[in-house]
């Protein structure tokens, strides 16, 4: 909700036990990084968003320039998925307020985690037990730059894009 081009969308990936890899496809500002930084985020928290430009512009560009100047309003990122017979829900939020017709974060970020429907103490530490940050690595693929992968006449770009 309000996270960056989404101003209240819902992303359902593949759960088809015999398939295991979702591919995100699109047009250029069409929000497929959005989307994948709105995951990691959620997952792991900061002040900035983890891929993409202007990492530190977490609300919706059309919420923020609805807000007066001095006013505030949520910016959430809601992950659910199961794990070993477990349902997880994780709930991370900040508040944005526009001061100086900039944003600047208020309040948080936040984590709410709940598995079973259980609310959790130490949220970020059960995350951590699931989905350690450096998976984080792997959630994105550099698909602008997937033509160095077949230019057999330079390795060392195909060893990179690898």
């Amino acid at each position: 909700k309000n996270f960056r081009q989404f101003e209240n969308a819902e992303v359902k990936l593949n759960n088809r036990e015999d398939k295991h890899i979702s591919v995100i496809f699109g047009a250029n500002g069409s929000g497929k990084t959005t989307i994948l930084s709105g995951i990691v985020w959620g997952l792991y928290g900061g002040n900035k968003i983890p891929y993409g430009e202007m990492s530190d512009q977490f609300l919706n560009k059309n919420v923020f320039n609805n807000l007066k100047e001095g006013e505030e309003t949520k910016v959430k990122v809601i992950l659910t998925f199961e794990d070993e017979n477990k349902n997880y829900e994780i709930k991370r939020y900040l508040k944005i307020k526009k001061l100086n017709n900039k944003q600047h974060i208020s309040v948080g970020p936040e984590v709410e985690v709940r598995i079973n429907n259980q609310l959790q103490t130490y949220g970020q530490k059960h995350i951590n037990e699931v989905l350690d940050k450096h998976l984080s690595n792997y959630f994105f693929f550099d698909g602008e730059n997937i033509g160095t992968l077949a230019d057999s006449t330079n390795p060392k770009l195909v060893q990179e894009g690898i």
